[in-house]
């Protein structure tokens, strides 16, 4: 394993437990939207991947997810998008108006008897502002496997990296063709600066080398 995944391995919070599906989208009529792409390259497969989210200034523990059930046999998406690249969904759901922040992720493993979650040890701050009848577009999210090694040697699962980038004329085309009668309203672009967020989980395609294909 190279060394940048040595150290993104070595970061990583393993926990056991499941990941809840997705929250009741909020009724209200002053509802914005948000839509954010979540996926997984080729090479990658674990049961599903989520992003955990919240209003800036509150600290729950039941927080609200994105998630992409990639090989859940209990929570079947069908996908936006899959190719010999990459797969994955592009999530979009009605949210009260205010100030959130995408704060850590989970990537659930399902082995059957072995259940893993890996997530950041340290949450990070991905801001993003709702508005009503308006649509916030929150980036494109590809996770990259990470492996370790164990006790005895041996090549196991640890997690994964993300890729962010913009998609936002191909994530929303996604979502529009799936769900012909919502209107979006006008759309702002809240996809982050890598840098900016400074957690080694959040990368660019050119930060690092990824896997193989």
């Amino acid at each position: 394993m190279k060394p940048y995944y040595s150290l993104v391995a070595a970061l990583m919070l393993s926990a056991c437990s499941s990941i809840p599906d997705v929250r009741n989208e909020y009724q209200g009529s002053d509802a914005g939207r948000v839509a954010i792409g979540i996926g997984a390259s080729s090479n990658t497969y674990y049961s599903s991947y989520a992003f955990m989210f919240r209003k800036v200034g509150e600290n729950n523990v039941d927080s609200n997810r994105f998630v992409y059930f990639q090989d859940n046999v209990f929570s079947a998406q069908k996908r936006d998008y899959d190719n010999p690249e990459e797969n994955g969904v592009v999530q979009s759901f009605r949210l009260a108006p205010g100030y959130y922040e995408i704060f850590n992720f989970d990537v659930f493993l399902n082995g059957g008897t072995i259940q893993k979650n890996f997530g950041s040890k340290k949450d990070f701050s991905i801001p993003f502002n709702v508005r009503p009848n308006e649509t916030t577009y929150l980036g494109n999210y590809q996770a990259n496997m990470v492996t370790g090694k164990n006790f005895f040697g041996f090549t196991i699962l640890a997690g994964a990296v993300f890729v962010v980038t913009d998609r936002e004329k191909a994530d929303l085309d996604h979502v529009k063709k799936r769900l012909p009668n919502v209107s979006f309203g006008p759309v702002s672009n809240a996809t982050p600066k890598v840098k900016a967020i400074a957690n080694p989980f959040l990368v660019e395609a050119t930060d690092m080398p990824l896997p193989s294909r």
